[in-house]
């Protein structure tokens, strides 16, 4: 059953999400295989996003969405929601629907970046492995 999950969460990455083939690459093993123990969208932005966070006020759609915890819905409410004010707290991104614990290691906003540390990611790492 999990393994059904990973494949059709692979499919909405590259379907809904936009990831080409070889951005979707990572998150494979050297076997081939998709991990059971972590999310691929997880396991993409640890790769792609570690260095380079998103800025919640100025990402566009498509950069949004490749953010744990922002879907499509919630990106929309992002971009809606700047149209008003700027996004400064965690409470905004939780009331339009973001997981903020899943988000919190990839994206940044004035006053906020993440911590270099990859502490943050190793217990969102953990975290997932439990649910």
């Amino acid at each position: 059953m999990l393994r059904a999950h990973r494949l059709y969460q692979m499919d909405w990455l590259s379907r809904i999400y936009g990831y080409s083939q070889d951005e979707i690459r990572p998150a494979f093993d050297q076997t081939g295989n998709l991990s059971l123990d972590i999310d691929p969208k997880l396991m993409l932005a640890l790769d792609q996003l570690e260095d380079d966070p998103v800025d919640i006020n100025n990402a566009d759609y498509a950069h949004l969405i490749r953010v744990p915890g922002i879907g499509p819905t919630s990106a929309k409410r992002i971009l809606d929601q700047r149209m008003r004010h700027r996004i400064d707290a965690w409470r905004d991104l939780h009331a339009m629907g973001g997981v903020v614990k899943r988000a919190k290691a990839f994206v940044g906003f004035s006053g906020y970046r993440p911590e270099k540390s990859k502490q943050l990611k190793l217990d969102m790492i953990q975290d997932d492995r439990t649910a």
